[in-house]
Parts: structure tokens; sequence; C-alpha cells
């Protein structure tokens, strides 16, 4: 528990739904396209997409509003640690999909050393900007971010 600025805590909390959200639509539009899934699983996958839309317009739009509407009376720390809070997010949410937890479970030695070249491999931080990308820029235009995250 700690201490936030008025709107901190409300804006952190849509920020990272928002985040978690537009990474995991990434993955429902390309397994809705995913002709090696059942057609069931296909279908599941595109009704939660469209139903995600509307909720990824709504939390683009609340996080706006909320930083404009808070960060002009923030001190320039806390804005800069919101910044680096959100950035950080980004990263964290990341690493969850290199769960050492899994390679253990499949047998495989030294799990945590894995996950560490899984989360370097050039072709997974590639993909993850990729992923990100629009989300990352629409946090750049609107100025809640000031640099794109280290994913």
């Amino acid at each position: 528990p700690r201490d936030y600025a008025p709107g901190e805590e409300m804006l952190l909390f849509f920020a990272k739904v928002l985040i978690f959200e537009e990474i995991v639509d990434v993955y429902n539009v390309k397994m809705s396209r995913d002709s090696r899934l059942a057609p069931i699983a296909r279908q599941i996958n595109y009704s939660h997409h469209k139903d995600e839309m509307r909720h990824l317009v709504f939390g683009r739009n609340l996080v706006k509003e909320l930083f404009l509407l808070n960060a002009a009376n923030w001190s320039k720390e806390t804005v800069q640690g919101v910044r680096h809070y959100l950035a950080s997010y980004f990263s964290a949410t990341w690493k969850e999909y290199y769960n050492p937890d899994v390679y253990r479970d499949a047998g495989l030695e030294d799990p945590y050393r894995l996950q560490e070249a899984a989360i370097e491999s050039p072709g997974a931080q590639g993909r993850r900007r990729k992923i990100t990308e629009g989300c990352i820029r629409y946090f750049l235009e609107n100025n809640i971010l000031e640099e794109a995250p280290v994913l």
C-alpha cells in the first residue's frame, strides 16, 4: 500500500487493463484465423475479439481522458513515476508468457536459464514489439509514455 496522487491509482488500473487486453486481443485474432484450430475454438476467439473491441475503444478513451485530466495537476515526479510504472508493466506482462514452471513441467533442465534465453531471443523480442506496437504507439501519441518501453 502507498499513497497515490489524485486520479493516479485509477489511471494505473485502467492503463494496466488496457495493456493486457491489447495483447490478448492480438492472440484472439490470430487464433480466430488459425485453420489448425477446431472451428468452435476459432469462433470463440472471433467472438471474444468482437466483444473486446468495444472494451479496447472504451479503455483507450478512458485512459487518455484520465491522463489528461490528472497529469496536469501532478508533480513532475508523479508523472515520471506513472510513466516508469507503465513501461515496467509492459515488460512484466510479457514476462508472464515465459513462465519457468512450464519448462520445468516439460522436464527441461534449468528453467530460469531457458526463460531468460526465450525472453532475450531476437525472434521473441520482435514478436513482442509487433504485438504491442499499436498499444505503445497509442501511449506515446497521447504523451502517457515518452519513450517505448523495453520489451
